[in-house]
């Protein structure tokens, strides 16, 4: 497996701003754009916790583990 970093950053002004004018929904889309994975997989996991039966927030966790390599835990 790869490493795997995880870094807890401050966001900038500009995602700052981006962040403010979307919807929690849009959030994990917001930090992937920017390659900020942790939050990234937190906010789509916090989506995924408050609506357990949308399949769409379930694609969208194995696809973004698969984009970044880690396709074999993408279904834990």
């Amino acid at each position: 497996m790869d490493n795997f970093n995880i870094d807890d950053l401050e966001p900038d002004y500009i995602l700052a701003n981006e962040l403010n004018s979307k919807e929690p929904d849009d959030y994990p889309f917001v930090y992937a754009k920017v390659g900020i994975w942790y939050d990234t997989l937190s906010s789509l996991a916090k989506l995924i916790k408050a609506n357990p039966d949308d399949l769409t927030l379930k694609d969208d966790w194995h696809n973004v583990l698969k984009d970044v390599g880690h396709e074999a835990i993408a279904s834990v």
